[in-house]
């Protein structure tokens, strides 16, 4: 059967309110070997939405196993109002490691009070000081999306902090070039040159 057939087959058993635990570990077995949108939507929904950890766990690490497939929809719940479920998502975001999983935390690296952060961004103080972790902790591969935020005046402060961070030198949050410089001799560096 097509991946897609099958995680159509699944979906309204899975979203059935009398599914078993056993069930969902069975189809989230059967899901990992279908790499298409369909199935990674089921997984994402027993990933954060599931009020079994096993099953949360279990479906978070698979969604790291789709890596760049599952980004955007883990992002989505970043955004979740239990504070819980948003550091999960941070965490799977962090543990898929890439660019555009970074890309995707640095959306999320808005200055402002509290009430500002909800309003522009949808999430917490507590969630972005998570954000700001996990893109530390991301190294290297945040760096890119770190320096592209630097061109929105509204992520530049924590962005450039970030960057700060990782690089252990200093540039304002306005010299982008500077940055860039740093990035090119990361790369030179890395390269063994």
């Amino acid at each position: 059967y097509k991946p897609e057939a099958i995680a159509r087959a699944l979906k309204s058993p899975l979203d059935g309110k009398d599914t078993t635990d056993e069930f969902r570990t069975m189809a989230l077995e059967i899901l990992a070997a279908c790499k298409v949108p369909p199935a990674v939507d089921l997984v994402v929904a027993m990933a954060f939405k599931s009020e079994m950890k096993a099953m949360r766990d279990a479906a978070q690490k698979q969604l790291i196993e789709y890596g760049n497939l599952s980004v955007e929809d883990t992002a989505a719940y970043v955004r979740a109002p239990d504070q819980k479920i948003a550091n999960e998502a941070v965490a799977v975001l962090k543990a898929i490691d890439t660019e555009p999983a970074a890309k995707q935390l640095v959306h999320f690296l808005v200055v402002g009070s509290e009430k500002e952060l909800v309003r522009i961004v949808g999430i917490t103080n507590a969630t972005r000081e998570e954000v700001i972790k996990a893109l530390i902790e991301m190294g290297d591969e945040a760096a890119p999306a770190l320096i592209a935020g630097l061109d929105s005046n509204q992520h530049q402060q924590w962005c450039s902090y970030v960057l700060q961070k990782i690089s252990v030198e200093f540039h304002t949050q306005k010299d982008k070039a500077g940055w860039l410089g740093w990035w090119k001799r990361r790369l030179a560096e890395k390269a063994g040159r």
